[in-house]
């Protein structure tokens, strides 16, 4: 797990940040754990699921979170529990879930997991996957699009960009991280397709 320990949380959160970050912890609110290279990751549920990342620096905590307070780089309950789900992933809590908590799953272990797989097992998973998320499923298109041999096919293109920055004419403030994301997934596949034509 990443390198944190109870005395870096107090010190980077508020008190009220730190009691209610604690709480959710409590509650079991704390999900999809994992680490990859000192980087520790985790889905905190609140109002929404919000994406976690802590990351041991040279001399601090480094760490994001992509709720409203955390966009705006403060260091929010969601990372106040997700810290303490990382000194504490044995601990048995009295949640909704009421159940001991196991040992995180890794990112090497998610890795060496898909590689024992089949092909066909792998491809037939990513596209139930796509069919149920719409933003990979786009992801997927735009891939396809790129590599087709004949061609460039830029109607994916055209339709992403629709997709991504339709608005219906106002993006509020709880919308502007998706909204923002769906731009940037385009613009790389547009600049990866750019890329090609300058090899």
């Amino acid at each position: 797990m990443v390198a944190i320990n109870l005395l870096q949380l107090k010190r980077l959160a508020t008190n009220r940040s730190f009691a209610r970050g604690e709480t959710y912890f409590k509650d079991g609110r704390v999900h999809s754990l994992a680490t990859h290279k000192a980087v520790l990751t985790a889905i905190v549920s609140g109002q929404a699921d919000y994406s976690v990342t802590l990351r041991s620096g040279e001399r601090e905590i480094e760490y994001s979170c992509d709720c409203p307070i955390g966009l705006e780089g403060e260091f929010c309950k969601h990372l106040v529990a997700a810290g303490l789900a990382s000194i504490e992933p044995d601990t048995e809590t009295k949640g909704k879930a009421g159940k001991k908590r196991k040992r995180a799953a890794s990112e090497d272990d998610l890795l060496a997991y898909l590689e024992r797989q089949d092909k066909d097992i792998l491809v037939a998973m990513l596209a139930r996957e796509a069919i149920e998320n719409p933003n990979l499923r786009d992801r997927l298109l735009l891939e396809a699009a790129r590599i087709n041999p004949a061609g460039v096919d830029l109607a994916p293109y055209r339709r992403s960009i629709a997709n991504a920055t339709r608005t219906n004419g106002f993006v509020d403030y709880y919308s502007a991280y998706d909204y923002t994301r769906r731009i940037l997934q385009v613009t790389e596949s547009i600049g990866a397709v750019a890329g090609r034509f300058h090899q």
